[in-house]
């Protein structure tokens, strides 16, 4: 059941690329243009003060978008996550372990019997 949940957040949460990239860039914008307007002595005071709310929440915005574009894979990489996962898992389990250990025996026993006919030939 835990894959279910996987595949199901490895398609919802994960970065698509373009889109999320789009995002964070008109937000950079968006807060730089807020930026000025409140340094910018051109501008009135009342207006300054207006836009130092706006300003705060849109660089919050900023910077978590950028956090989340930063430690969030993308989809091809939370797949290949679960690939190494289910890999490791598969290869820790006692079955697997003692399958693989027969069948190194087998291809060894069978090696050496193909070697010494070899030799004799």
């Amino acid at each position: 059941m835990e894959l279910v949940w996987f595949i199901y957040i490895a398609d919802t949460l994960t970065v698509d690329g373009q889109g999320l990239h789009w995002l964070v860039f008109n937000s950079v914008i968006i807060t730089g243009v807020l930026l000025w307007v409140t340094v910018d002595p051109f501008y009135s005071e009342s207006t300054r003060s207006a836009c130092k709310t706006p300003f705060k929440i849109s660089l919050a915005v900023t910077l978590l978008l950028i956090v989340y574009s930063v430690f969030v894979p993308t989809k091809d990489t939370a797949y290949k996550m679960l690939a190494a996962y289910g890999i490791y898992e598969v290869s820790q389990s006692e079955d697997v372990q003692r399958l693989t250990g027969k069948s190194l025996e087998l291809l060894e026993l069978t090696m050496d019997k193909h070697l010494t006919e070899l030799k004799k030939d």
